[in-house]
Formats: structure tokens, sequence, C-alpha cells
């Protein structure tokens, strides 16, 4: 929104932001930190997780 202003419900709190899941996963992969190893890890947990998320219809952006 112009002016970085935030979205608000009806109740006051802030519109919740759908996140890509995918598009997440492979921002975080493609981090520096990471050694290839644990990259490879890290992208067979990551997608089996976001294919739970889709079975369990929860959004990214619930998780805590």
């Amino acid at each position: 929104m112009p002016g970085g202003s935030v979205r608000r419900r009806e109740d006051g709190g802030p519109e919740p932001v759908k996140v890509d899941v995918d598009a997440a996963i492979e921002r975080f992969l493609a981090g520096p930190a990471l050694g290839e190893a644990t990259r490879r890890a890290y992208a067979a947990d990551l997608r089996d997780f976001a294919r739970w998320l889709e079975h369990e219809h929860v959004a990214l952006d619930q998780v805590d």
C-alpha cells in the first residue's frame, strides 16, 4: 500500500499475507550460509513440510 501503511481487518488486526511456500523455500535455500549437503537435506525436508501444509490446508503464514 502507498506510504507503507498496513491493510487492516474489521477487528483492527493486520491483513494476513499470503506466502508462496515454494518461493519461500527457494529463497531460504539460496542463502549463502548453507553448505551443499545441508541445502540438499533441508530441501527434501522443507518440500515434505510444504506438501503436508497443503494436505492439511494450512497456509505458511499460519505456522508459528
